[in-house]
């Protein structure tokens, strides 16, 4: 059985696999025993939590640089519903384009937190907002769609993209790059 105490700085956990968002101390948890209840400390939960604001005037760039501050290892990219077919492929948007020009039928409010699923929030930018988007994820000096990992959540992707980034090393030689 456990029991959750509201720390009074914190928000405290509605349910252990639904966390409330931002950063949670859970305060303590009471295991049952031979010997009776056992206290037992829990210590502080980081769960990212952000909103994203969407309006027609706001640019692409503006709104990806929101979405980088909370998952760094992380992009969203826009791309063209005019003329989509999967065969064709994607027209990728430019980052100096407004939301209205890649297409958002409403302004609104975007509710984000570490553990929504990859394919759930696309699909939510184009249901609720009539925008079409791609997440990928960085690998080293390489940025790869999500399309074969679209079932992870974001926390996987982020956390995945940082161990794959964090261990590489720049091919340079001198001051040139081998990548320009």
């Amino acid at each position: 059985m456990i029991f959750l105490t509201k720390s009074p700085d914190f928000n405290f956990v509605n349910d252990i696999n639904h966390p409330s968002p931002l950063l949670l101390s859970v305060g303590v948890l009471f295991t049952k025993s031979n010997f009776g209840l056992r206290q037992l400390p829990l210590r502080r939960i980081k769960v990212t939590n952000m909103q994203l604001n969407l309006s027609r005037n706001k640019l692409i760039n503006d709104l990806q640089q929101d979405f980088n501050k909370a998952f760094p290892y992380l992009k969203l990219e826009f791309y063209s519903k005019s003329g989509y077919t999967y065969k064709q492929g994607k027209t990728h948007l430019p980052h100096c384009f407004t939301l209205a020009q890649a297409g958002l039928k409403h302004e609104g409010i975007l509710q984000i937190d570490d553990q929504v699923v990859v394919g759930d929030l696309e699909k939510k930018f184009s249901d609720d907002f009539g925008i079409t988007v791609q997440i990928s994820r960085q690998s080293g000096i390489l940025w790869l769609e999500t399309t074969m990992s679209e079932k992870w959540t974001l926390k996987q992707q982020n956390d995945h993209g940082k161990e794959l980034s964090v261990t590489q090393i720049p091919l340079t030689h001198g001051t040139q790059n081998y990548l320009d």
